[in-house]
């Protein structure tokens, strides 16, 4: 499964996968059922996994390619449209995951937007 995130819109986001039992006080990528990147600014760039973050070093991605792949048991984050990998990890679920994401602050115009794929 592949899917691309425009962050055009949004100052400090997260943007990864989920699983339905996670809870809703949850933070993505602060629990054991879901994984994220996070934007929060120049120089607080990460990624979650398993409750562990990772120091991204890199820009800011305009839009981020998520592909998702439950057989082979990997979630990977890429700059979209380029062959750029921000972030691998592993991942594992016994209940289903979904997309998910995180706006950092609801003010008017922050949104993400998830881009409508050509196939």
């Amino acid at each position: 499964m592949y899917w691309e995130v425009d962050t055009r819109n949004c100052s400090h986001w997260a943007v990864g996968v989920a699983s339905w039992g996670m809870k809703r006080d949850g933070m993505l990528g602060r629990t054991m059922d879901s994984w994220c990147i996070e934007w929060k600014g120049p120089g607080q760039f990460s990624a979650w996994a398993m409750m562990k973050k990772t120091d991204l070093h890199s820009g800011l991605p305009e839009v981020v390619g998520v592909w998702l792949d439950l057989d082979l048991g990997k979630l990977a984050f890429s700059v979209a449209g380029q062959e750029r990998l921000l972030y691998e990890c592993a991942v594992s679920s016994s209940s289903p995951l979904h997309p998910a994401f995180w706006l950092y602050g609801l003010s008017p115009g922050n949104y993400l937007e998830i881009k409508q794929l050509n196939t």
